[in-house]
């Protein structure tokens, strides 16, 4: 028009950084978000014991006939997460003791009942509604609660 000129764009900015540290940066960061999940990937792995043990407790919880399967659910976890040679021998109170250390609250009666269930499977439909209630919420105790060693 009048003897005007349009002004040139400026060239695009570039997004790539301008020194060497902001790839370093980026290089850390990557890495470090790699090495995190793949340790999160572990420990998710680590707990699949732990995921089965709640689904079978469930079921059990479900059914009473099913109550004669509870001590071979908490002798299977606990070799899942303790060395084979502090549980394999234990049994009775000792079996107690030894669950209620790793964070169950099972009461000395129990202990008897442990040992039987699993053996007698008339026992379990002569469980009073209270002691099998209190069963299932002391084992899942242990299976939330403990802190594995293996």
């Amino acid at each position: 028009m009048w003897g005007l000129r349009e002004l040139p764009r400026p060239e695009a900015i570039s997004w790539m950084p301008q020194t060497y540290g902001w790839g370093l940066v980026a290089l850390v960061l990557v890495l470090g978000l790699t090495w995190m999940a793949l340790r999160g990937y572990r420990a998710w792995q680590h707990q699949a014991y732990r995921r089965v043990a709640e689904t079978d407790l469930s079921e059990i919880a479900r059914d009473n006939a099913r109550l004669v399967h509870l001590p071979a659910l908490l002798r299977r976890t606990a070799l899942a997460a303790f060395p084979r040679q502090e549980v394999a021998n234990l049994h009775g109170s000792e079996w107690v003791d030894w669950l209620n250390q790793q964070g169950a609250s099972f009461l000395p009666d129990d202990a008897r009942w442990l040992d039987q269930l699993a053996y007698d499977p008339q026992l379990a439909k002569q469980l009073e509604r209270e002691s099998t209630t209190r069963l299932i919420a002391s084992s899942r105790l242990f299976i939330r609660s403990h802190r594995a060693r293996v």
